[in-house]
């Protein structure tokens, strides 16, 4: 994982449990991002377990925001990009707990820095979540493809933003 004293344009955050098979893939895919960008200073990688308020400060600072994760109710192998929308209900009120959801991450990030960045998630639906740190075929071949897909994306928003 890359940092630096600059602000990022991209941040990346791949989380999940990588003890539970499938669903550590967009750990997986994001640790295969570090390394393509590790010489790159405006792209920051993050792992995470999940996802949690103090990541909110990061979301705020970054221009491009791309979130991956295991998806349980998509089919194995597909792979998903959307964009974020912010959630705001229970920012600001102590409800600040642990955030399970990009929408409320998107919010915080907004409510308290005033800016969420343009956050999108990527996600990949999982086949097995039994206990193991391998990835099945199909998720293994999904997260290939995704790897490509947001490289992409992160190539396009580089290249946009020297063009600015």
């Amino acid at each position: 994982m890359n940092s630096s004293a600059i602000e990022p344009l991209v941040l990346i955050i791949g989380y999940g449990n990588t003890l539970r098979s499938d669903d550590g893939v967009g750990c997986v895919v994001a640790d295969r991002l570090a390394t393509r960008y590790a010489e790159d200073a405006r792209v920051v990688v993050e792992i995470r377990h999940q996802l949690l308020p103090e990541m909110a400060e990061a979301v705020a600072r970054a221009r491009w925001v791309m979130l991956i994760d295991a998806a349980a109710d998509a089919p194995a192998g597909s792979v998903d990009c959307r964009r974020v929308e912010p959630e705001t209900a229970g920012v600001g009120s102590g409800g600040l707990g642990h955030l399970t959801s990009p929408a409320g991450l998107a919010g915080a990030a907004g409510a308290l820095y005033g800016s969420a960045g343009d956050m999108w998630i990527t996600t990949i639906g999982g086949a097995c979540w039994d206990h193991g740190e391998s990835l099945s075929a199909a998720v293994s071949a999904a997260a290939d493809r995704a790897g490509t897909l947001i490289a992409a994306w992160v190539d396009d928003w580089l290249r946009r933003a020297s063009h600015a």
